[in-house]
Protein backbone atom coordinates (compact mmCIF):
# COMPACT_ATOMS: atom_id res chain seq x y z
CA UNK A 1 0.00 0.00 0.00
CA UNK A 2 2.98 2.16 0.87
CA UNK A 3 5.08 1.81 -2.12
CA UNK A 4 1.48 2.30 -4.18
CA UNK A 5 0.83 6.30 -2.58
CA UNK A 6 4.45 7.09 -2.81
CA UNK A 7 4.56 6.10 -6.50
CA UNK A 8 1.17 7.58 -7.22
CA UNK A 9 2.78 10.97 -6.26
CA UNK A 10 6.25 10.18 -8.96
CA UNK A 11 3.92 9.43 -11.43
CA UNK A 12 1.82 12.33 -11.37
CA UNK A 13 4.75 14.59 -11.40
CA UNK A 14 6.08 11.87 -14.10
CA UNK A 15 2.83 12.70 -16.30
CA UNK A 16 2.77 16.52 -15.48
CA UNK A 17 6.20 16.55 -17.45
CA UNK A 18 4.50 14.74 -20.20
CA UNK A 19 1.91 17.42 -20.81
CA UNK A 20 4.19 19.99 -20.95
CA UNK A 21 6.42 17.99 -23.40
CA UNK A 22 2.94 18.03 -26.08
CA UNK A 23 1.76 21.70 -25.21
CA UNK A 24 5.66 23.03 -26.00
CA UNK A 25 5.02 20.52 -29.69
CA UNK A 26 2.35 23.16 -30.42
CA UNK A 27 4.79 26.25 -30.56
CA UNK A 28 3.06 29.89 -31.08
CA UNK A 29 -0.38 28.42 -31.05
CA UNK A 30 -0.03 27.62 -27.30
CA UNK A 31 -0.96 30.67 -25.94
CA UNK A 32 -3.08 31.05 -22.76
CA UNK A 33 -4.08 34.19 -21.17
CA UNK A 34 -3.51 32.67 -17.59
CA UNK A 35 -0.18 32.80 -16.68
CA UNK A 36 0.07 29.88 -14.76
CA UNK A 37 0.07 27.77 -17.71
CA UNK A 38 3.00 29.07 -19.93
CA UNK A 39 5.37 27.12 -20.78
CA UNK A 40 8.38 28.46 -18.09
CA UNK A 41 5.63 28.63 -14.96
CA UNK A 42 5.11 24.59 -16.36
CA UNK A 43 8.28 24.30 -16.11
CA UNK A 44 8.76 25.97 -12.81
CA UNK A 45 5.80 23.82 -11.39
CA UNK A 46 7.24 20.69 -12.47
CA UNK A 47 10.58 21.34 -10.75
CA UNK A 48 8.76 22.10 -7.49
CA UNK A 49 7.24 18.63 -7.61
CA UNK A 50 10.49 17.17 -8.56
CA UNK A 51 12.00 18.43 -5.28
CA UNK A 52 8.78 18.15 -3.09
CA UNK A 53 8.91 14.27 -3.90
CA UNK A 54 12.99 14.63 -3.21
CA UNK A 55 12.42 16.08 0.31
CA UNK A 56 9.90 13.29 1.00
CA UNK A 57 12.71 10.64 0.13
CA UNK A 58 15.71 12.40 1.71
CA UNK A 59 13.37 12.42 4.84
CA UNK A 60 12.62 9.24 4.69
CA UNK A 61 16.10 8.11 4.76
CA UNK A 62 16.95 10.31 7.75
CA UNK A 63 14.02 8.75 9.73
CA UNK A 64 15.00 5.39 8.85
CA UNK A 65 18.64 5.97 9.98
CA UNK A 66 17.55 7.17 12.95
CA UNK A 67 15.26 4.41 13.94
CA UNK A 68 17.88 2.14 12.95
CA UNK A 69 20.25 3.72 15.77
CA UNK A 70 17.45 3.38 18.26
CA UNK A 71 17.39 -0.23 17.74
CA UNK A 72 21.48 -0.37 18.07
CA UNK A 73 21.28 1.54 21.55
CA UNK A 74 18.75 -0.31 22.89
CA UNK A 75 19.65 -3.99 21.45
CA UNK A 76 21.94 -4.52 24.24
CA UNK A 77 19.16 -3.92 26.89
CA UNK A 78 17.22 -7.50 27.57
CA UNK A 79 20.50 -9.30 28.22
CA UNK A 80 21.93 -6.75 30.28
CA UNK A 81 19.03 -6.52 32.78
CA UNK A 82 19.65 -10.25 33.45
CA UNK A 83 22.82 -9.89 33.76
CA UNK A 84 22.27 -7.28 36.31
CA UNK A 85 19.68 -9.04 38.33
CA UNK A 86 22.45 -12.01 38.40
CA UNK A 87 25.07 -9.59 40.11
CA UNK A 88 22.50 -8.06 42.18
CA UNK A 89 21.38 -11.77 43.44
CA UNK A 90 25.29 -12.09 44.12
CA UNK A 91 25.75 -8.57 46.18
CA UNK A 92 24.19 -9.39 49.59
CA UNK A 93 21.39 -7.16 48.83
CA UNK A 94 18.12 -8.43 50.48
CA UNK A 95 15.56 -11.07 49.41
CA UNK A 96 13.14 -8.51 48.70
CA UNK A 97 15.31 -5.93 47.28
CA UNK A 98 16.01 -8.81 44.69
CA UNK A 99 12.27 -9.92 44.64
CA UNK A 100 11.54 -6.39 43.22
CA UNK A 101 14.39 -5.84 40.71
CA UNK A 102 13.13 -9.62 39.34
CA UNK A 103 9.80 -7.63 38.87
CA UNK A 104 11.45 -4.58 36.70
CA UNK A 105 13.42 -7.14 34.62
CA UNK A 106 10.47 -9.31 33.98
CA UNK A 107 8.32 -5.65 32.27
CA UNK A 108 11.89 -5.29 30.45
CA UNK A 109 12.16 -8.45 29.01
CA UNK A 110 8.21 -8.42 28.33
CA UNK A 111 7.92 -5.23 26.54
CA UNK A 112 9.26 -6.09 23.24
CA UNK A 113 9.92 -2.78 21.02
CA UNK A 114 7.89 -3.76 17.14
CA UNK A 115 10.75 -3.89 15.47
CA UNK A 116 8.66 -5.69 12.63
CA UNK A 117 6.89 -2.26 11.54
CA UNK A 118 10.18 -0.03 12.70
CA UNK A 119 11.14 0.77 8.94
CA UNK A 120 9.18 3.42 7.42
CA UNK A 121 7.42 2.77 4.40
CA UNK A 122 7.76 5.85 1.92
CA UNK A 123 4.01 6.83 2.85
CA UNK A 124 0.91 6.10 4.48
CA UNK A 125 2.42 4.15 7.86
CA UNK A 126 -0.28 3.85 10.05
CA UNK A 127 -0.17 6.20 12.87
CA UNK A 128 -0.73 3.32 15.27
CA UNK A 129 1.97 1.68 14.67
CA UNK A 130 4.51 4.86 14.69
CA UNK A 131 2.42 5.09 18.21
CA UNK A 132 2.65 1.65 19.96
CA UNK A 133 6.26 1.52 18.84
CA UNK A 134 7.17 4.70 19.97
CA UNK A 135 5.44 3.78 23.27
CA UNK A 136 6.83 0.40 23.58
CA UNK A 137 10.31 1.94 23.69
CA UNK A 138 9.80 4.49 26.34
CA UNK A 139 7.71 2.15 28.48
CA UNK A 140 11.38 0.46 28.04
CA UNK A 141 13.00 3.56 28.93
CA UNK A 142 10.74 3.82 32.36
CA UNK A 143 11.55 0.20 33.34
CA UNK A 144 15.31 0.77 33.12
CA UNK A 145 15.08 3.65 35.05
CA UNK A 146 12.94 2.08 37.67
CA UNK A 147 15.59 -0.64 37.95
CA UNK A 148 18.75 1.68 38.33
CA UNK A 149 17.24 3.93 41.00
CA UNK A 150 16.65 0.72 42.96
CA UNK A 151 20.24 -0.26 41.90
CA UNK A 152 21.76 2.87 43.22
CA UNK A 153 19.42 2.45 46.75
CA UNK A 154 21.55 -0.21 47.35
CA UNK A 155 25.36 0.36 48.61
CA UNK A 156 25.90 -3.68 48.54
CA UNK A 157 25.71 -3.07 44.75
CA UNK A 158 29.00 -2.52 43.68
CA UNK A 159 30.23 -4.53 40.85
CA UNK A 160 33.85 -4.49 39.31
CA UNK A 161 32.79 -4.70 35.81
CA UNK A 162 32.25 -1.27 34.22
CA UNK A 163 29.57 -2.56 31.95
CA UNK A 164 27.22 -3.20 35.09
CA UNK A 165 27.88 -0.22 37.50
CA UNK A 166 24.90 2.52 38.09
CA UNK A 167 26.87 5.31 36.19
CA UNK A 168 27.37 2.93 33.25
CA UNK A 169 23.61 2.08 33.30
CA UNK A 170 22.59 5.68 33.13
CA UNK A 171 24.96 6.73 30.35
CA UNK A 172 22.90 4.20 28.25
CA UNK A 173 19.17 5.07 29.70
CA UNK A 174 20.39 8.55 28.91
CA UNK A 175 21.10 7.17 25.33
CA UNK A 176 17.82 5.56 25.38
CA UNK A 177 15.51 8.92 25.85
CA UNK A 178 18.11 10.70 23.07
CA UNK A 179 17.31 8.44 21.00
CA UNK A 180 13.59 7.74 21.27
CA UNK A 181 13.05 11.50 21.27
CA UNK A 182 15.20 11.92 17.51
CA UNK A 183 12.86 9.09 16.38
CA UNK A 184 9.77 11.17 17.44
CA UNK A 185 11.50 14.21 16.00
CA UNK A 186 12.43 12.56 12.76
CA UNK A 187 8.11 11.56 12.50
CA UNK A 188 7.44 15.05 12.97
CA UNK A 189 9.66 16.32 9.93
CA UNK A 190 7.62 13.96 7.68
CA UNK A 191 4.83 14.77 8.75
CA UNK A 192 5.85 18.16 7.86
CA UNK A 193 7.42 17.16 4.31
CA UNK A 194 4.58 15.39 3.23
CA UNK A 195 2.06 17.94 3.80
CA UNK A 196 4.55 20.65 1.85
CA UNK A 197 4.78 17.83 -1.25
CA UNK A 198 0.90 17.77 -0.58
CA UNK A 199 0.56 21.21 -1.00
CA UNK A 200 2.62 21.77 -4.85
CA UNK A 201 1.30 18.41 -5.90
CA UNK A 202 -2.82 18.76 -4.49
CA UNK A 203 -3.72 22.25 -3.28
CA UNK A 204 -7.25 22.36 -5.12
CA UNK A 205 -5.82 26.10 -6.41
CA UNK A 206 -2.63 25.96 -7.56
CA UNK A 207 -1.79 22.46 -6.91
CA UNK A 208 -0.03 20.40 -10.13
CA UNK A 209 -3.21 18.37 -10.61
CA UNK A 210 -5.47 21.25 -10.59
CA UNK A 211 -3.10 23.25 -13.39
CA UNK A 212 -3.11 20.51 -15.73
CA UNK A 213 -6.80 19.99 -15.61
CA UNK A 214 -6.67 23.82 -16.32
CA UNK A 215 -4.20 22.93 -19.20
CA UNK A 216 -6.43 20.16 -20.57
CA UNK A 217 -9.16 22.60 -20.74
CA UNK A 218 -7.36 25.13 -22.58
CA UNK A 219 -6.07 22.68 -25.32
CA UNK A 220 -9.87 21.55 -25.71
CA UNK A 221 -11.33 25.00 -26.19
CA UNK A 222 -8.06 25.95 -28.31
CA UNK A 223 -8.25 22.95 -30.54
CA UNK A 224 -11.51 21.71 -29.95
CA UNK A 225 -12.60 18.14 -28.19
CA UNK A 226 -12.23 15.72 -31.12
CA UNK A 227 -8.58 17.21 -32.35
CA UNK A 228 -5.49 15.28 -32.10
CA UNK A 229 -4.19 17.76 -29.73
CA UNK A 230 -6.69 17.05 -26.65
CA UNK A 231 -6.17 13.30 -27.24
CA UNK A 232 -3.12 13.66 -26.69
CA UNK A 233 -3.31 15.25 -23.30
CA UNK A 234 -6.96 13.85 -22.44
CA UNK A 235 -5.24 10.28 -21.92
CA UNK A 236 -2.44 11.77 -19.98
CA UNK A 237 -3.98 10.44 -16.31
CA UNK A 238 -3.50 12.58 -12.52
CA UNK A 239 -5.28 11.47 -9.61
CA UNK A 240 -5.43 13.49 -6.04
CA UNK A 241 -4.17 11.25 -3.21
CA UNK A 242 -5.28 11.67 0.03
CA UNK A 243 -3.27 10.41 2.74
CA UNK A 244 -5.24 8.17 5.63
Amino acid sequence: MAKQYETGHAINVDNFYELIQFVTTYGATYNPMLDALKIPQLTAQHTAGLNALQSVTNQVTSYNNTVNLRMEVFAPSKPLATRVINVLETSGASADVIKDAKTINRKIQGKRAKTITEQLPPDNQPPATISASQQSYAQTIEHWAALISLLQSQVEYAPNEAALQTSTLQEMHTAMIEANDNVANEWALISNVRNQRDQVLYNPETGIVKTAELEKKYVKALYGSKSVEFTQVNHIPFRTIKRG
